[in-house]
């Protein structure tokens, strides 16, 4: 009868514990499987999943050089050192 007591003592507060952690996960879950904002959308366009581009960039003097890929080009970003945009390019790749 003694253990039993015991075992009980112990088992009812790990159960409200247990079933504690088990309303804080499922109430997290919710909260993360909900929208931000009416119409939004997790889904990502396949045409953007679909092209790596991976940027150049180099260093001159105390400017830096950042070349990107765009629609139907190339785009020049040229960057002062606090990273402000001096001067914007573009160029077109047709051949």
């Amino acid at each position: 009868m003694n253990k039993t007591k015991n075992a009980i003592r112990w088992l009812i507060p790990l159960t409200i514990v247990f079933v504690l952690f088990l309303a804080i996960w499922a109430h997290q879950l919710i909260n993360e499987r909900q929208l931000p904002a009416p119409g939004w959308s997790r889904t990502i366009l396949p045409e953007v999943a679909a092209k790596p581009v991976t940027p150049y960039v180099y260093k001159d003097g105390n400017k830096t050089h950042l070349f990107t890929v765009v629609d139907g080009g190339i785009a020049q970003s040229v960057l002062d050192e606090k990273l402000h945009l001096e001067k914007k390019a573009g160029f077109s790749h047709e051949a």
